[in-house]
C-alpha cells in the first residue's frame, strides 16, 4: 500500500503495491495506463478522517508500467488541470 497526496506525490512505486490517492475533498479520478490507455473514472470515498481516498487497481501492474491520472473536484465542478504519473519499478 502506498499513499499519494498533493503535498507528497509519489513518482515511483514498487511492483505489487496498491496506489491510494488521498485528497482533501471529494473527487472523481480519471486514470489510465501507459499514456491513458483504457481510461476509467473512480469516485473518491470519504474516509471519515478528513480525507477522501481512491484506491487504484495497481497491484497487478508490471515494472515499467505507468499509471496516469487526473481528478475532477466534484464539490467545485472543475478539473484539476494537471496530469499526474506514477511509474512502477
Amino acid at each position: 500500500l502506498a499513499l499519494w497526496t498533493l503535498r507528497m506525490p509519489l513518482l515511483h512505486l514498487n511492483v505489487g503495491q496498491t496506489l491510494v490517492l488521498c485528497l482533501p475533498r471529494s473527487v472523481r479520478v480519471r486514470h489510465g495506463i501507459d499514456g491513458w490507455q483504457s481510461p476509467t473514472d473512480t469516485d473518491s470515498i470519504d474516509s471519515g478522517l478528513g480525507l477522501h481516498v481512491v484506491p487504484l487497481p495497481t497491484a497487478s501492474l508490471g515494472a515499467g508500467t505507468q499509471i496516469d491520472f487526473t481528478f475532477f473536484w466534484t464539490d467545485g465542478a472543475h478539473w484539476e488541470g494537471h496530469d499526474f504519473h506514477v511509474e512502477f519499478i
